[in-house]
């Protein structure tokens, strides 16, 4: 799973003060040196990594433990502030009257994914919903959108015959317009080429969304701090959606995206299925790290 990497390098930094009631200077740095090698083998970026192990270091040495912990749970739950911190306030988009653009780089599962948040803001909220298919490069992308949505009462609204992305958003919006949400599924690209961008800002201009949302694989590690600033620079990303968190991804990704950019996750992947969507709380993942170190 994308956590336990990082759990077991935790557990192994703390485990060196198991049964201590006082440390040294050696043992913290080399409880330090430890987290450190944990974190940044968990695509925490560096600068991150030196903060984190900066203030545990500084804390250590400087806060007295309460009363009844022992040193491993104190520097335990030190960790667990930074990481809660470093993550920020949980966001949650009320779809009501919105227009969603939805961006992000080839095979991120973004079509997936704009299937999946229509379904979940359809069964949550009881809202009509419609979709519009906007990717004219990749074959295909329409019939799956149809496909994937076809047992779920949202109309999907595009037109494989035409290359033209901006006409059919412009349609799409005229068709949509009666929606309580309007989800424009947009193209991708291997790389940012500058005949996506324009196609981006033209899109993004026409549909003047409430919400930019960045779809981006939990794969992609330290990668993604750049992906996300060059699409934030393009359509101003409100928020983000990783996806395929259950696979062998790190989960650092989490902590560098909004670290770097202070754009909130907003919803993650955690499998293939409709109801592998789950709306992201930054304390119950770093719970899902803390749990049994």
């Amino acid at each position: 799973m994308a956590l336990e990497g990082l759990r077991r390098g935790i557990q192994g930094a703390l485990s060196r003060l198991r049964g201590k009631r006082s440390i040294d200077e050696e043992e913290l740095r080399g409880m330090v040196k430890d987290l450190r090698r944990a974190l940044l083998a968990a695509d925490f970026n560096v600068r991150q990594t030196k903060e984190i192990t900066d203030r545990l270091e500084l804390r250590m040495r400087d806060d007295e433990p309460r009363p009844g912990l022992t040193l491993q749970t104190h520097a335990m739950n030190i960790i667990y502030a930074e990481l809660v911190r470093l993550l920020g306030e949980p966001r949650e988009i009320l779809p009501f009257n919105q227009r969603i653009l939805m961006v992000g780089l080839y095979g991120q599962g973004k079509t997936t994914t704009t299937a999946k948040i229509a379904a979940w803001w359809k069964r949550k909220h009881k809202l009509e919903i419609g979709v519009i298919e906007a990717d004219v490069h990749r074959p295909g992308a329409y019939a799956q959108l149809k496909q994937l949505l076809e047992d779920h009462d949202i109309d999907v609204y595009g037109d494989p015959k035409n290359t033209d992305a901006t006409s059919i958003v412009k349609a799409g919006m005229q068709q949509m317009a009666n929606k309580d949400v309007v989800i424009i599924d947009t193209a991708g690209r291997d790389q940012l080429d500058e005949d996506l961008q324009e196609e981006l800002k033209q899109i993004a201009d026409i549909v003047q969304a409430t919400e930019s949302l960045l779809v981006i694989d939990a794969q992609v590690g330290q990668a993604a701090g750049p992906v996300a600033a060059k699409f934030h620079e393009l359509v101003g990303v409100t928020g983000v959606i990783v996806t395929k968190l259950d696979g062998t991804a790190k989960g650092g990704v989490i902590f560098s995206l909004y670290d770097q950019l202070k754009i909130p996750v907003t919803f993650v992947g955690v499998g293939e299925g409709f109801d592998d969507l789950r709306a992201f709380n930054p304390i119950k993942y770093v719970d899902g790290i803390i749990d049994n170190v």
